[in-house]
């Protein structure tokens, strides 16, 4: 983060804060409680886990750990076993090779002295024997004041794991309760931005970073401290495009279309630019999905980007004419398409400027001149120029004609 920028106090998760206070009573009155705090990446997990273990009663014992990457291999166990061994318990030597009885027992021997809270920051980048060792914790431990607690990234992140039936497994068999962070809403992101600035911002400014960082933490604070209104600070585009190097060369192409038609795309033109046969759009609108790049809505016949910035990094990939290109080959595939006597079709929008080919692409999925501004961060009455400027080109009286 920039250093003019100071960092900002806990904004927007009074209510998350507060439910870790409870779950903490509960561990501390001798029911062993599992916590799993999720989110995107951004959200603000270390920064609620701070205030949390900053505010703990006196006496509380915290074994903070961190998992780290596991392309920097690490010994297995690690993170909870270092934890652990800081922390000397009378009477109990680490058996050998035995790490699992280890931990529970030390656990529960300080459990049964005063109440601990074992948390293990990003869980997904453990190894897959951490990852049994904690659910062996969570599973197991008895008669003790503890709160095992751990944070995961809910997105599908390069180099972690996918713990979304991890978690889904300790909410069935040791009773963990979620905790889900969601995005900031505006009036929070706002507070945020001008506590870490100082001072309330500009409304142009705060517009910039809220449209774009779409309430996650994290990139209203990089986007501030860079220019809101420039393009994606270094940071956040090797984030995003660290995302999009890990799909397959059939869903990039995908995806290609997709950055260039808008941040929501209909299926029928994402179809007709792509240019791939049937079953290998699906297959790679499949990957495409299952890693959170692209996700459905409404109907099921659009597609939009799972962030906005998600959007720009795809966007700023685009080879100079590329997007042009795709977005030419897609307009005979929109609605309104007719055909010639010799039965090559004919596109009823030969000269739609690439802006009207996105805004027709929204029409063609019922959005309103309100929505389209929404969308493509432009403002209605624009929205409005661009659908009559359609209209007009189509040679159709109605948006449902068009």
């Amino acid at each position: 983060m920039d250093e003019r920028l100071r960092r900002p106090r806990l904004v927007g998760r009074t209510r998350e804060l507060a439910q870790l206070g409870e779950l903490l009573r509960r561990a501390s009155d001798g029911h062993p409680t599992v916590v799993a705090l999720g989110g995107d990446a951004g959200s603000g997990k270390t920064r609620l886990l701070q205030e949390f273990l900053g505010s703990l009663p006196d006496g509380t014992l915290a074994l903070p750990t961190r998992c780290h990457d596991r392309r920097d291999p690490a010994a297995a166990f690690a993170p909870l076993v270092d934890a652990f061994r800081s922390v000397p318990v009378d009477g109990l030597d680490p058996p050998p090779g035995r790490p699992t009885a280890d931990v529970l027992s030390r656990v529960e021997r300080l459990g049964r002295e005063r109440t601990v809270v074992v948390a293990v920051e990003d869980l997904h980048l453990a190894d897959r024997s951490t990852l049994d060792l904690f659910a062996f914790l969570a599973a197991n431990v008895r008669d003790a004041r503890a709160l095992l607690l751990m944070t995961w990234c809910s997105e599908r992140l390069p180099g972690g794991t996918d713990l979304r039936h991890y978690v889904a497994e300790l909410s069935g068999d040791a009773g963990a309760a979620r905790i889900d962070l969601g995005p900031l809403d505006r009036r929070e992101t706002a507070a945020l931005l001008a506590d870490a600035r100082g001072h309330p911002l500009d409304p142009a400014l705060e517009t910039a970073c809220w449209e774009r960082a779409e309430g996650n933490p994290f990139y209203a604070l990089e986007l501030l401290a860079a220019d809101p209104h420039g393009p994606l600070p270094d940071t956040l585009a090797a984030l995003m495009l660290a995302r999009l190097d890990t799909l397959g060369c059939r869903a990039r192409q995908v995806v290609r279309v997709a950055a260039a038609a808008g941040r929501r795309v209909d299926h029928r033109l994402l179809a007709g630019a792509a240019g791939l046969p049937a079953e290998e759009l699906f297959a790679a609108l499949h990957e495409t999905v299952e890693r959170q790049v692209l996700v459905p809505v409404g109907d099921g016949e659009t597609y939009r980007f799972s962030h906005a910035l998600l959007h720009e990094a795809a966007y700023a990939q685009l080879l100079p004419g590329e997007r042009r290109l795709l977005l030419g080959r897609a307009t005979a595939h929109l609605p309104g398409r007719r055909e010639r006597t010799d039965g090559i079709p004919v596109p009823r929008a030969p000269h739609l400027t690439p802006r009207e080919i996105q805004v027709l692409s929204l029409v063609a999925s019922g959005d309103s001149n309100r929505d389209i501004a929404r969308e493509l961060f432009i403002s209605e009455k624009t929205a409005s120029v661009h659908v009559s400027n359609i209209l007009a080109k189509l040679g159709a009286h109605s948006r449902t004609a068009a």
